[in-house]
């Protein structure tokens, strides 16, 4: 009886140790993971900023946008201006600037 004692116990030994070496092998994992986790993190915080400053650039574009047809109000008619229009929804509005000018 304790020779079969002394064979489970060693059984459970081995079995312990096993576990041990997946335990340190999942901490390794789990570290690996952490590191990413923080670069991603960081990598985020960065678009993040990089979004922020895009959307103040799309702001002012838009700004700028709404400034220039208030000048191009003051300068055409209604209908010139819807021509103009139209002809930006095409695409085709650079070929006939000088035209406007």
């Amino acid at each position: 009886q304790i020779a079969v004692l002394k064979k489970e116990n060693e059984s459970m030994r081995q079995e312990i140790q096993e576990f041990e070496k997946h335990n340190k092998a999942m901490s390794r994992v789990i570290l690996e993971l952490e590191k990413h986790n923080k670069a991603m993190s960081f990598r985020l915080q960065e678009l993040d900023k990089d979004n922020k400053v895009m959307s103040k650039k799309c702001q002012d574009l838009e700004k700028q946008n709404e400034d220039l047809r208030a000048k191009l109000n003051c300068c055409f008619s209604e209908e010139q201006y819807a021509r103009m229009e139209k002809l930006m929804a095409l695409g085709t509005i650079e070929r006939y600037i000088p035209a406007i000018k």
